[in-house]
């Protein structure tokens, strides 16, 4: 028997994954939490947290709250 909900656990997987190869280790869960919230959001999963309304994490801006924290401010 199968995972249930196969297709669904790979996109949560890969969203976590994503969010921790762009962020590598170091920092604090809320920097993980807002960064995952926002690529959930960005792949159009929907999740409670997603509250973010910015640019990619890769290339691009950091949410405006989670910016000071990613620069050590």
């Amino acid at each position: 028997m199968g995972l249930l909900y196969r297709d669904e656990a790979y996109q949560i997987v890969g969203a976590a994954m994503e969010v921790y190869n762009t962020l590598k280790h170091g920092f604090l869960e809320a920097v993980y939490q807002e960064s995952f919230a926002w690529e959930m959001k960005h792949r159009g999963i929907p999740f409670p947290g997603a509250t973010c309304n910015s640019p990619s994490l890769q290339g691009s801006a950091a949410p405006p709250d989670l910016r000071g924290r990613l620069l050590g401010l």
